[in-house]
Parts: C-alpha cells; structure tokens; sequence
C-alpha cells in the first residue's frame, strides 16, 4: 500500500525499469471489489511486474494531483519512461 506521492517515487525508483502498475481503489466502490480477485491471479502469474495499491479514501490529496477522478484506476510505469499509461477499467474490460 502506498500512503503519499513519496512513497511513490521511491517506490518507482526502486523498481528500476520493473513494470509498475498502480492501482487506486476505494473499499466502498463494487467494482475495484470486483476486480480483486482477477487482480491477484494476475500478481500471481506476473512475479516480475510491481503492483502497487492506494486507497482513494486516505489519499485524496495524492489522487487528486495524480489525476485520478474515478475508481478502479490504474497507472503503468515503467523506468526512466515514467508513466506509460493511465486509465479506468472494470473487470469486463480486464478480460
């Protein structure tokens, strides 16, 4: 779990060029809930990539300068590329 835009960018710069995707759920919101499980089948089958979580609720502030405005978001990273995509998706999209 990240809890600040620092703890971020350290975790970005310690992932060297690692896939880094970044989750922003909320616990209230169904569909975040829903994708869950097919979200740790993917940890599961995917050792190399760095999957991170931040909750929308405790981190408004972080999301809201990260440009997050609905839930489940997510962001990839990767190395000195920084951000390479940001989108929403719902388990129908994940598929």
């Amino acid at each position: 779990d990240i809890n600040s835009i620092q703890e971020l960018v350290d975790a970005l710069a310690d992932a060297g060029d690692r896939l880094v995707i970044v989750e922003f759920y909320a616990q209230w919101c169904n569909a975040c809930r829903a994708l869950f499980p097919k979200i740790c089948k993917m940890i599961a089958e995917s050792p190399d990539v760095l999957f991170l979580k931040v909750n929308f609720d405790d981190n408004r502030a972080a999301c809201r300068t990260l440009g997050v405005k609905v839930l489940p978001f997510f962001h990839m990273y990767r190395g000195a590329e920084g951000r390479v995509a940001a989108f929403s998706c719902t388990i129908s999209k994940l598929q």
